[in-house]
């Protein structure tokens, strides 16, 4: 054993062998002032105004509610979102994060079992994986980068996929998603959505009323569209049988899993559907120009159906326009992973952001292909 082996040999000593086996999800740079910051899909713009005074009012003048623990089933917000998805409160499951519904879902539904995923798709599924013992197979993408649905269905095994994707930007219909439902249903299978970014692109969602099927499952975020990266609140909507089945996991880990404050908060930008409307519409507006600006500069870009791009030059490496960017200060996303190494995927910033990072990349490729 060399130096390096025995001093990591050492340092996972006390380990236990499923902790020295992960390979932990890897989040996106968070570094601290000056920056163009566009690596974590964040809203460039801020919540509801009634965010604000919601957490005040959580928090009392003088605070003394945060002696008391939260409301363990959130039922509020739950009311909230159960009007807003057209099903009961027994339908909606709240967590600390849409990735905690997601973990909780793992280790629910998939743990020591078979499932399936497109082969590029959100890299926290093969964590979670590894984590609960779950056997994920990756499907590989056809036409690019576009998810095999037949592939999907002919691995025989419960489903698990972002709609739409992350990082591809690009969205299955809503009747294809129904059918791959239906599909699955035959064979007593599960289908599990994750729409982190949906409310781009409702047209895709199956969130309203999917607690009719007892196969689907959906997952969302406040972290995106509703601005509240920060406060980490995440749900999942389906049949009552499948949110009891998180609760069981929910509870065998913490009862207490949001926060009165992040409860607060959640619950006044569930009820500020206009401002959501904005934050949504302004987004849009800004992904089509920048779109464009990328493919008048020989980028390929697909039709984004989320809040973000993902673009490669076919003339110019992933990692020299990461580097590059990098050092003017300006922060994209990169997957060092085999075709997709040369995508950038960059957040939707605000439009002057944007022309920052347009600019930024304009003098690169002048430098890089003169």
């Amino acid at each position: 054993m060399n130096d390096m082996s025995s001093a990591r040999a050492d340092t996972m000593k006390y380990y236990s062998p499923l902790a020295r086996m992960l390979s932990p999800y890897v989040a996106g740079e968070q570094p601290q002032g000056g920056w163009i910051k566009l690596n974590t899909n964040e809203s460039p713009y801020p919540p509801s105004p009634r965010v604000i005074e919601a957490i005040r009012n959580a928090v009392g003048k003088d605070a003394a509610a945060l002696r008391l623990y939260p409301d363990p089933d959130a039922d509020a917000l739950r009311d909230a979102l159960s009007k807003r998805h057209g099903v009961n409160r027994g339908n909606i499951f709240i967590s600390n994060g849409s990735d905690e519904t997601l973990a909780f879902i793992f280790a629910a539904f998939f743990a020591g079992l078979d499932c399936v995923t497109p082969a590029v798709g959100y890299s926290f599924y093969p964590t979670y994986a590894l984590l609960f013992g779950a056997k994920l197979r990756l499907i590989p993408m056809v036409d690019g980068l576009n998810a095999d649905v037949g592939g999907l269905l002919n691995a025989d095994a419960p489903i698990i996929i972002a709609n739409p994707n992350a990082p591809t930007t690009i969205a299955l219909s809503r009747e294809t998603i129904l059918d791959t439902r239906e599909a699955l249903a035959k064979r007593s299978q599960l289908l599990v959505v994750d729409e982190a970014y949906a409310p781009f692109y409702e047209d895709c969602a199956v969130a309203n009323g999917c607690a009719r099927y007892d196969n689907l499952l959906v997952v969302r975020t406040f972290s995106k569209a509703h601005a509240l990266a920060g406060m980490r609140v995440g749900y999942a909507v389906g049949h009552s049988n499948l949110i009891d089945a998180l609760c069981r996991v929910r509870d065998s880990f913490n009862s207490y899993p949001v926060d009165r404050i992040a409860q607060a908060a959640a619950l006044a930008a569930a009820e500020d559907v206009e401002t959501l409307s904005r934050i949504v519409a302004a987004v849009s507006e800004e992904k089509i120009t920048s779109r464009q600006a990328l493919l008048s500069l020989g980028f390929e870009c697909a039709h984004s159906h989320t809040n973000f791009l993902f673009a490669r030059h076919p003339r110019v490496k992933g990692r020299i326009l990461f580097d590059e960017l990098t050092s003017r200060r300006i922060l994209v996303r990169r997957f060092d992973k085999p075709g997709i190494e040369d995508y950038l995927r960059i957040t939707i910033g605000t439009p002057d952001e944007m022309k920052c990072v347009i600019q930024a990349l304009t003098d690169i490729l002048k430098e890089t292909l003169s």
